[in-house]
């Protein structure tokens, strides 16, 4: 190989020492191997102590966790056991009664937002015609729509003859589809802390079926309203639901709504609350009215919680007071269409007095003052009226009433 040369004008390059050689010992020292030794297992016990600190904090940690929850789950269990304690022998629940367009769902909204009681969760949406919200049970709503449809009947056709035996037979013989009814027993017939609410006014027409099929009977909490605001709540909302299908603005979820005469609506009444109090006698019933919910809201909700504890041996509602909050929230005069005159500074032709200031006051109709339908509905609305002033005096509530005969309506 030929060497490289450097010139005397070139500098020479930089002259590194080689590093030393590290002397190693073919043999290392009985002290040195036995300092390594002591060294390792030193370091070998730090991270064993370190491992176990870890475990045992974790461990800790899950155990504290653990006993925690147990000693939640055991007071949850006690407390569950104490409230069944508490409440054997107990009224689970309310049934609210009362006709359409009877505030009924005001009523039920106060109980439930003001006393917590339950309903469940497939609850049926506000509409136009009910602002606040219905508080009814979709399961119990479509089962009871379908339980009339069998005897082709619906909420409002053909109620006076509806057989709930017959119903009960269809359904044993497996030719009533019950799928919803089945969904609300679950929920009904479930142990709740709390005492549950069903309303839906078909449960006037429906309710024997009902009494059937839950486990234990409940409490009835029946209300009404004067027959002549309901028939004209009645006209006017079909009136209305017609308009706005013909302007295409179908979202609501009301549920076959008719237009309904002034007859018409007054037969219901009628209808309504004759079979809700035939079907509820022998129940614990509290009584209440929409002109008593509105007069005093506070002290009348108040009497009705108090009273479906005491007389009727109510499970314990979550709330015992109502807040003067809920109340105002529902309670608006606004919302209280179709209000009658009730009379007082009106010169209106009296048709009737059946006595204790209760009077049939005369009413703007369609049809002329002489014809064959004004007739038809004056007669109706008499026969409405009794019944509504035997409600007012309680006469209606007593086992003995002699009922108007559907029949011959």
């Amino acid at each position: 190989m030929a060497s490289t040369h450097y010139s005397d004008d070139q500098p020479s390059p930089p002259h590194t020492p080689p590093s030393p050689a590290r002397k190693r010992s073919d043999s290392a020292s009985p002290v040195t191997l036995e300092e390594d030794a002591v060294e390792v297992e030193r370091r070998n016990r730090k991270r064993f102590t370190s491992i176990l600190l870890r475990y045992l904090r974790k461990s800790t940690a899950v155990i504290l966790l653990c006993a925690t929850s147990f000693a939640g789950f055991l007071h949850a269990a006690y407390t569950f056991v104490i409230a069944i304690k508490e409440n054997e022998g107990k009224t689970p629940g309310v049934f609210v009664l009362g006709m359409h367009r009877s505030g009924t769902s005001m009523l039920s909204g106060l109980l439930v937002e003001g006393f917590r009681y339950d309903m469940g969760n497939d609850i049926m949406k506000p509409s136009f015609d009910n602002e606040k919200g219905f508080y009814e049970n979709n399961n119990v709503v479509t089962q009871n729509d379908a339980l009339l449809l069998m005897q082709q009947a619906s909420w409002s056709s053909n109620l006076v003859g509806f057989n709930p035996d017959e119903a009960l037979e269809q359904k044993a013989k497996g030719k009533l589809k019950f799928g919803d009814g089945k969904q609300a027993l679950r929920f009904l017939n479930k142990y709740k802390f709390s005492p549950y609410l069903l309303k839906d006014p078909r449960l006037c027409i429906t309710l024997p079926i009902w009494l059937k099929l839950v486990d234990e009977e409940p409490a009835i909490v029946f209300t009404y309203r004067h027959p002549l605001e309901v028939a004209m709540s009645l006209k006017s909302r079909g009136e209305e639901y017609h308009r706005l299908k013909v302007e295409r603005k179908e979202n609501t979820t009301v549920h076959n709504i008719d237009e309904i005469t002034m007859e018409k609506g007054l037969l219901l009444w009628i209808t309504y609350n004759v079979r809700a109090l035939q079907y509820s006698l022998g129940l614990c019933r509290v009584y209440t009215s929409n002109e008593a919910v509105y007069g005093d809201p506070q002290v009348e909700l108040q009497r009705i919680n108090d009273e479906l504890m005491t007389k009727c041996n109510l499970v314990q509602s979550p709330n015992s007071v109502i807040s003067p909050q809920v109340v105002n929230s529902f309670v608006d005069a606004k919302l209280q269409h179709n209000k009658k005159n009730s009379g007082g500074k009106s010169k209106q032709k009296i048709l009737k007095d059946y006595g204790n200031g209760c009077k049939a006051i005369d009413f703007k109709s369609d049809y002329e003052e002489k014809s064959a339908n004004r007739k038809a509905e004056v007669d109706m609305y008499l026969i409405a009226m009794q019944l509504f002033c035997d409600m007012e005096n309680g006469h209606a509530y007593k086992d003995d009433y002699t009922w108007p005969d559907l029949i011959q309506l």
